[in-house]
């Protein structure tokens, strides 16, 4: 039409839907075509823009066939409700296309067509007539729909456009990373020694305490254990020896070391004074030691409670040299007929 542009759209568009069986070909070098001898087959084209006419061409299989057509017709319509229509234009050779069918529309609009051929029909194109002021719509590529992919023959020589080389886009440069900060190696390392220097200083304190603790408890000697002493055996009936020293006045623990030994040697110990110890004993033993020396009697502390009732009388005191540490010679005089008492020399 005049004022008018043409937007073709191929028969190997993705905009036409094929129903029925449909088979693909090539005509001359350059001409692809849908060809179907189905009675029942269909074509679907929706104008994919506004349009103020369109135009079918293709081949027609003989000058008298009688076609279906249907715009804008609800989805399902049978094609017994085609309006036919005969009068197309013949092709001029067999290698040019024909219009098979045209039709004008009073303002540009969307429509959607609804070809049947009745017979046998090969389709080349669709053409829509756009009114200027229209922008273009890009065609889609050739695609196949899924109908008339499945019900294309695989004998038929099928043509694939080759599409033009792409050009090469230079790839943006990548900026340099910004520079990553520097990891404090000093402060690390640092640390680590601090650490180790604190854990040395604990355990050398731990060790010196420890030595210290072992030094203080060295210096302790334990006294060495002498040879036991023993104080004369007492033989005597047990209530006797009982009550006689619980009556007996106190005695100090010095005076208990001024014993002899069993064998009746005199012990002889270092000592820097000379004193003489009285030890009182009960009356009814006939003994009694007296103290002469400066010292005076020293008052006990316990009151002993005598021997275990049924056991032999014998008394033997503690060993009194682990207690004091003055060292004294003790000599023991046989007690005189006149006074019947004992007489003990301390140096």
């Amino acid at each position: 039409m005049a004022g008018s542009r043409n937007q073709t759209f191929d028969d190997r568009d993705s905009s036409l839907i094929y129903q029925g069986t449909w088979s693909q070909g090539i005509i001359a070098s350059n001409i692809t075509v849908t060809t179907t001898s189905d009675p029942n087959a269909i074509i679907t084209f929706k104008f994919p823009i506004k349009a103020i006419a369109f135009y079918i061409y293709g081949f027609p299989g003989a000058p008298d066939n009688t076609f279906g057509i249907c715009i804008d017709c609800p989805s399902g319509t049978s094609t017994t409700q085609f309006s036919p229509f005969h009068d197309f234009n013949a092709p001029v050779d067999e290698k040019t296309p024909a219009v098979l069918y045209l039709r004008n529309f009073s303002i540009p609009s969307i429509h959607e067509i609804a070809f049947n051929p009745h017979s046998q029909l090969s389709i080349d194109r669709f053409e829509l007539a756009i009114d200027p002021s229209t922008p273009t719509q890009i065609p889609s590529p050739p695609a196949l729909s899924s109908s008339l992919a499945s019900s294309l023959s695989a004998t038929t020589v099928l043509s694939v456009p080759s599409t033009p080389p792409q050009p090469t886009l230079p790839v943006p440069s990548t900026p340099p990373a910004p520079h990553a900060p520097a990891v404090p190696v000093a402060a690390i390392v640092g640390g680590v020694i601090g650490g180790f220097a604190a854990v040395l200083i604990g355990l050398a304190a731990y060790l010196w305490c420890r030595r210290r603790n072992r030094e203080r408890q060295g210096d302790y000697v334990r006294p060495r254990r002498q040879n036991a002493w023993i104080v004369p055996t007492v033989h005597e009936n047990k209530p006797r020896v009982k009550n006689a020293w619980r009556e007996a006045p106190a005695v100090s623990t010095i005076q208990r070391r001024i014993l002899k030994r069993r064998d009746g040697s005199i012990i002889h110990t270092e000592g820097e004074y000379l004193e003489t110890v009285s030890i009182q004993i009960p009356g009814h033993l006939g003994r009694t030691l007296t103290n002469s020396g400066s010292g005076g009697v020293i008052p006990r502390r316990e009151v002993d409670a005598g021997p275990v009732d049924g056991t032999e009388v014998e008394i033997l005191p503690p060993e009194y040299e682990q207690v004091f540490t003055n060292h004294r010679v003790e000599e023991i005089t046989p007690p005189s007929q006149s006074t019947g008492e004992y007489r003990v020399t301390k140096t």
